[in-house]
């Protein structure tokens, strides 16, 4: 009986690549996993199976070509910013960090970073937004003063649960003013995602959807299985589980693994796909792709899950869901999809460069060779910095890119130096994203449940 890599190496001689190959026979052999638990194993329905699922297998193909072409050009485009600095007399790993988050030496790109770029694109979406719906409706016929919809969003639940069945049932009735309120976010929300598609993503256009804050600490309360139990009948299975939805072991399987990001705190750029953690920005398109796994049955479903297990409004959520936008679009522009894997790279080309170098004496070499070893190494150096223990910075600077805070602090305290400074800055960029203490942004929450970016 043939073997899964007797099957690929049947494939490849029939003209697929070793990659193609693999993908073909995974799908088929599962495909052909589903029908035997089905009891539905025959080798017509096998066909069926595979007619069925051989143009997505044939599009993930031509997706892997599109992100390896793509991840070819940003390495290069970003070996040759850290040429530029080398070509200023300063050293690799200071061109590589001023293209993470900007350096304060003097050559030429030192403050263009990823981290500059994440501020500016989230900035674009954020900024318009806020402002068109502090705008909406204020001084027409629904007679609402300074604040407009904003103020709605974050005091009037009626009004907040509407919008949110608006979004979710775009062929619903629904009153004017909710109408164009729902119409607004999904406007900014698809112009993140055609964005994001642009450098290497592949998030399709969902009808009925909306961001969600849910809150670890209510699912901890209510504890995995009641979570579970809660959820499941919320859920439009087909849309959620796909061609696993009716097995309900694989439905349980993924409702663990979404628990388990949700209340360990996991970020969705870090490990993506393997769970570990211990990966960074691997992949910083595919955790947005499947960040969107769960289809409530109807917008009042969902309303029901935001009332028992969400955080905050959907104001909040959009923001929050702008910003991890932002991070993953800034990435993938300059590291492209795989931002870890790019860097990586370029420090293994430049390992070898060094290794290479005949110019350098030993001692030279080996203070290079042991702070690029050092770069990328998670964790903490267990004691400060020094010439034996170089601090794994680009690790680091790496993985806060990625990572998407949330400030513990009031939005009053945002207007006080001493609290910017007990809340460690976060609120420093909320508070200057519009120039004023009095800013429409300040005005959109009582408290910082929103998504606070780091400066």
């Amino acid at each position: 009986m043939a073997n899964r890599a007797d099957c690929i190496r049947a494939a490849v001689a029939a003209g697929a690549t070793e990659e193609q190959a693999a993908d073909i026979v995974d799908a088929i052999m599962e495909e052909k996993k589903r029908l035997r638990e089905e009891g539905r194993l025959t080798r017509e329905n096998l066909e069926q199976a595979w007619r069925e699922r051989a143009p997505e297998v044939e599009r993930a193909a031509d997706l892997k070509k599109r992100r390896a072409m793509l991840s070819a050009i940003r390495r290069n485009e970003a070996l040759t910013d850290i040429r530029r600095a080398q070509d200023a007399g300063f050293d690799f790993l200071d061109g590589l960090k001023a293209l993470l988050v900007g350096r304060s030496k003097r050559f030429t790109g030192a403050r263009q970073s990823i981290a500059a770029q994440r501020r500016a694109v989230f900035t674009a979406w954020a900024e318009p937004l806020v402002r068109e719906l502090d705008g909406l409706g204020a001084g027409g016929a629904e007679g609402m003063g300074k604040g407009g919809v904003l103020k709605l969003l974050r005091e009037d639940k009626d009004f907040h649960d509407a919008v949110i069945i608006a979004m979710r049932e775009p062929d619903a009735e629904a009153a004017p003013l909710v109408r164009e309120t729902a119409e607004v976010v999904t406007r900014y929300a698809e112009a993140a995602r055609r964005r994001f598609n642009l450098t290497g993503g592949d998030m399709g256009r969902l009808e009925g959807w909306t961001p969600q804050l849910h809150s670890a600490e209510k699912l901890l309360r209510a504890g995995r299985e009641k979570w579970k139990e809660a959820i499941l009948p919320l859920l439009d299975r087909e849309r959620t589980f796909g061609r696993h939805a009716a097995d309900a072991e694989r439905v349980s399987e993924v409702l663990d693994g979404i628990y388990d990001t949700l209340t360990l705190g996991r970020n969705p750029f870090l490990a993506a796909g393997s769970g570990s953690g211990k990966g960074v920005g691997k992949n910083a398109a595919r955790p947005l792709e499947q960040s969107r796994v769960l289809h409530f049955a109807s917008g009042r479903d969902a309303v029901k899950y935001h009332d028992r297990f969400g955080s905050g409004s959907l104001i909040d959520a959009t923001v929050r869901h702008l910003d991890r936008m932002a991070r993953a679009v800034a990435l993938m522009e300059r590291l492209g999809p795989n931002p870890e894997q790019t860097v990586r790279r370029l420090i293994d080309d430049e390992r070898a460069r060094v290794y290479a170098d005949k110019t350098l004496d030993q001692k030279t070499k080996d203070g290079l060779l042991r702070r690029l070893d050092a770069a990328m190494k998670p964790g903490v150096t267990g004691g400060a910095p020094s010439r034996d223990r170089p601090p794994p910075d680009v690790c680091h600077f790496l993985a806060v890119l990625a990572r998407s805070p949330y400030a513990p602090c009031g939005v009053s305290s945002c207007f006080s130096r001493a609290a910017r400074s007990s809340c460690g800055g976060m609120c420093r960029s909320v508070c200057t994203i519009s120039g004023s203490k009095a800013s429409l942004w300040l005005r959109m929450s009582s408290a910082c449940s929103m998504g606070m970016p780091l400066r």
